[in-house]
């Protein structure tokens, strides 16, 4: 038999994992708009990327990377950055490289 420090702590466990389910599927809820400006956000915080000609489109959850970057590592790591985001379900990865 359970007593009741034992029910309330199986009640805290249900109730603080649901909450993470919910926390998780508010990324998937991100209007298109919102979820462009987390990727530009993420995007701007790698100092180390030059993508300053790089341009980042949203429809529908999937991020499109168009535009032109130094490096094959430039062009991997931001589609990387993008994908990681929370809340994006592809990324078309469109980056040229300057040759």
């Amino acid at each position: 038999m359970m007593t009741a420090s034992r029910w309330r702590c199986c009640l805290a466990v249900l109730v603080l994992g649901l909450a993470g389910c919910a926390a998780g599927t508010q990324d998937l809820n991100l209007s298109d708009a919102a979820l462009q400006a987390r990727v530009e956000e993420r995007l701007a915080a790698r100092k180390d990327l030059d993508l300053h000609q790089v341009d980042i489109d949203v429809v529908s959850q999937v991020v499109t990377l168009s535009g032109v970057v130094d490096s094959w590592h430039t062009k991997e790591e931001a589609g990387r950055v993008a994908a990681r985001t929370p809340g994006v379900q592809e990324v078309l990865n469109n980056l040229l490289i300057q040759e």
